[in-house]
């Protein structure tokens, strides 16, 4: 029987936010995709905040996991602002070896239906760059989250530190310890965006 995988880019990219929100609790792979390119360039209109969406671009390469899921109501209306496209094996490339789990299913990619950049009444928060962030850090492989940040579109529109909020703006966002929270700025301030921040 086929299954379905997702290659994702953003806030699945978290083990807590796969878990919690979405009660996803299969092992993921990290994956490289080429001919996309992420950026902060997707609205959701109820949350009033800008996700990560990905851009046909030959020319670049886009860090993910392989998130094996059936494509059933509830994932959809977790990316209800995308459309499901089918990518290529030839495509995808596996950093750890290609995963006996992948061997038969077809690789899905979120694209979005809009490109809208980060304004101030939609900002990027750091609650989702935390949550993509920590993900790019479970997978262990050390330079993942410059490699992320430096391959990802948008720094320099609306991006808002909501750390210290009450309620953090991304709903979804995966709870970072202090320590987490100052090793992705490391990485933030090491790839050159950390200045783009509002406070």
């Amino acid at each position: 029987m086929s299954r379905d995988f997702i290659l994702s880019y953003g806030s699945l990219l978290s083990r807590q936010s796969r878990v919690d929100y979405s009660a996803i609790t299969a092992d993921v792979y990290p994956a490289l995709v080429s001919g996309w390119k992420r950026g902060w360039c997707v609205r959701h209109l109820e949350e009033l905040t800008t996700h990560a969406g990905a851009i046909r671009d030959n020319g670049s390469t886009m860090h993910c996991v392989l998130v094996p899921t059936e494509l059933n109501d509830d994932i959809r209306e977790r990316e209800k602002y995308y459309d499901f496209v089918e990518v290529e094996r030839s495509d995808v490339e596996f950093p750890e070896g290609v995963p006996d789990a992948a061997a038969e299913g077809k690789f899905w990619i979120c694209q979005p239906k809009a490109i809208q950049f980060p304004d101030s009444d939609f900002p990027l928060s750091q609650s989702y760059v935390d949550t993509c962030l920590i993900g790019c850090i479970e997978t262990g492989i050390s330079d993942w989250p410059v490699g992320f940040i430096l391959a990802t579109a948008g720094w320099e529109h609306c991006w808002v530190d909501d750390r210290n909020y009450e309620t953090p703006i991304y709903v979804r966002a995966a709870v970072l310890s202090a320590a987490e929270q100052e090793r992705v700025d490391d990485f933030l301030d090491e790839a050159g965006v950390l200045e783009h921040r509002r406070k």
